[in-house]
């Protein structure tokens, strides 16, 4: 508590790295600051133009994680990101979708640029991360066929080293973007059956939830299948 009080009154003081690292070591050890993490906001959003990219990435990771809501914050880093893209690694792609969603504040002209940017950069991203991806997309309600055709190529080969919660996320995300994907929803449906004992009773509703959906209307969306099933937990990690 004192580190964090003194951090708190030294924030204007701080670099941006300095200021990134704070906010993504605090939401990870769990410790409940949100006078810091208001602090460590207000302290940022008049130098975003100084932060690099993976700076820009653990800012909102952090935030979102720690459940600090801050549209202003938000809405700056979403219009300082998205002409910044490039520059991002492909975990910090993924994070900074997740920590959007996550939030609330999920910025329509970020996704598109977001949209634009991840298909061609999806082989850098992890099982969990391409999940993490979908879930974002899914949750943000910002519609991206391209990118979701992409991101079932890219998962596809690589299913079987995906963790069921994974599984159930990816395809939870594809029902409820109204997207179809064929031949990954059957081996989703597959890698369900093979190991379903290790799913978890909220991945098998999900999953089911989803595969039911997708069958009903040939594309997904949540009017098929009644009320949407909500997806677990898809938390981001960061590096």
């Amino acid at each position: 508590a004192a580190v964090a009080s003194r951090l708190q009154q030294r924030a204007d003081a701080c670099s941006p790295q300095g200021l990134a690292i704070a906010a993504w070591a605090y939401a990870s050890s769990g410790t409940e600051a949100p006078q810091l993490y208001a602090a460590l906001s207000s302290s940022a959003v008049v130098r975003l133009h100084h932060f690099q990219p993976q700076g820009l990435a653990n800012l909102v990771w952090g935030l979102a994680t720690a459940g600090h809501e801050e549209p202003a914050l938000f809405a700056a880093v979403a219009a300082e990101a998205k002409g910044r893209l490039h520059g991002f690694q492909g975990q910090g792609l993924a994070n900074t979708a997740w920590a959007f969603a996550k939030a609330g504040c999920a910025d329509e002209a970020l996704f598109e640029a977001l949209a634009a940017e991840v298909p061609r950069r999806l082989d850098e991203l992890s099982s969990q991360e391409l999940a993490n991806m979908g879930w974002a997309f899914a949750t943000s309600g910002v519609s991206a066929p391209e990118l979701f055709a992409a991101l079932g190529d890219t998962a596809l080969p690589r299913l079987a080293s995906f963790k069921p919660q994974e599984v159930a996320n990816l395809v939870w995300a594809f029902a409820t973007a109204g997207v179809a994907h064929p031949l990954l929803i059957e081996a989703a449906a597959r890698e369900a059956v093979r190991r379903m004992p290790e799913f978890s009773q909220q991945g098998l509703a999900n999953l089911a939830w989803a595969l039911a959906t997708l069958k009903a209307d040939g594309g997904g969306g949540t009017g098929a299948g009644g009320a949407a099933a909500t997806a677990g937990d898809a938390n981001a990690k960061v590096g």
